[in-house]
């Protein structure tokens, strides 16, 4: 395994290259190395022992560590994780119950969402979420419709511990571009979403916009945000069309103006 997760490995390959016989031998290798797994490739528990980190990165928490959405039947966990400067209240992971069918790389992880709650001042909170939607057409719209009833629950949950105000983002890689896909703009506008990323390129080689944050107050107010173009800060320089050992998609930053969450308005 060359450069880890055995989905990296696979990744690097053209799809039309990789034989049925080819993915049955590593996801057999992947299970007999199993027990690996927590140790060796948790990035998440990496990330919070901050020992491949600039130090300039200023967080106090990662949720996703200790293998957080790693069942026993798994290679790899989801690959999500949230930083934040604060610990949250709650957390929480949910796995995707659709999948691709037959012996499919995305067997070998375990995506589904996760969220992350903070308890901010009397009667306000905080929810994060974060996913990654499968690469196949077929399955994409299936867990969109998960995602998007686990939201609601999380929603009203959180409502309850939340009644002056609740604030609630959903991020991630969905694998889908509001311009090409419309059943997406359909989704996120029944749920009452407002999409905050600016459509940028954040997948150059595919020169698709698949990387989003939307956001959701329950005042009915917009929020106030500004999307940073997306970037390879690891290579000092604007999205591009190369492949690297990191990833293929781009950052996709947010900044949001004077989140008032406590007793006064401040900027986070």
């Amino acid at each position: 395994f060359p450069k880890g997760p055995l989905m990296d490995c696979i990744s690097r390959f053209d799809a039309r290259g990789v034989t049925p016989f080819w993915e049955r031998s590593v996801l057999s290798l992947g299970i007999l190395c199993r027990p690996l797994s927590c140790c060796v490739w948790d990035q998440a528990q990496k990330l919070h022992d901050g020992s491949h980190l600039d130090p300039c990165i200023e967080y106090a928490a990662v949720v996703g560590k200790g293998g957080m959405s790693l069942p026993w039947n798994s290679l790899v966990d989801s690959g999500l994780c949230i930083l934040s400067t604060r610990e949250p209240t709650e957390k929480g992971f949910v796995a995707y119950k659709n999948y691709p069918a037959g012996w499919h790389e995305e067997r070998l992880a375990n995506k589904g969402l996760m969220w992350a709650y903070w308890s901010c001042s009397v009667g306000r909170g905080v929810l994060v979420v974060n996913t990654h939607l499968s690469s196949q057409r077929k399955v994409r719209p299936d867990q969109l419709e998960e995602l998007g009833d686990r939201l609601e629950v999380l929603r009203e949950e959180f409502r309850v511990k939340a009644p002056s105000l609740l604030e609630v983002y959903v991020c991630g890689d969905f694998n889908l571009d509001p311009e090409r896909d419309e059943f997406f703009e359909t989704w996120y506008q029944h749920l009452g979403l407002t999409l905050l990323t600016s459509g940028a390129v954040t997948n150059a080689s595919l020169s698709v916009a698949l990387d989003h944050v939307f956001a959701w107050r329950s005042d009915g107010r917009s929020v106030r945000a500004v999307s940073c173009p997306p970037i390879k800060p690891w290579k000092d320089g604007p999205c591009d069309r190369s492949r690297d050992a990191i990833s293929d998609h781009c950052w996709q930053g947010i900044v949001f103006e004077n989140v008032n969450l406590t007793s006064e308005p401040v900027n986070q």
